[in-house]
């Protein structure tokens, strides 16, 4: 079993309301109110983000590749905000 890598569970609980930022310019983007995940297997795989704009008006899709941090408890860092 050496060299063996576990997967990481990330919980609905630990993502909502985390803050969402865009790694090329540090600016605050807004925060995850939802998450999508393909549900075929036992434990969905999570496949995007939606978060609400910092003005509380817009929503807005994030795919999973996007992601580029995952900072537990305190942010979430994306690449490539500007495509969307």
């Amino acid at each position: 079993m050496k060299n063996k890598i576990y997967p990481k569970f990330i919980y609905l609980s630990q993502l909502i309301n985390l803050q969402i930022f865009d790694h090329s310019n540090g600016r605050t983007i807004g925060r995850i109110i939802d998450i999508t995940a393909e549900v075929r297997e036992m434990y969905p795989r999570i496949s995007g983000l939606i978060l609400k704009s910092k003005k509380g008006k817009a929503r807005t899709y994030i795919p999973w590749d996007c992601i580029k941090t995952i900072a537990e408890k305190n942010m979430i860092t994306i690449d490539n905000y500007s495509q969307w």
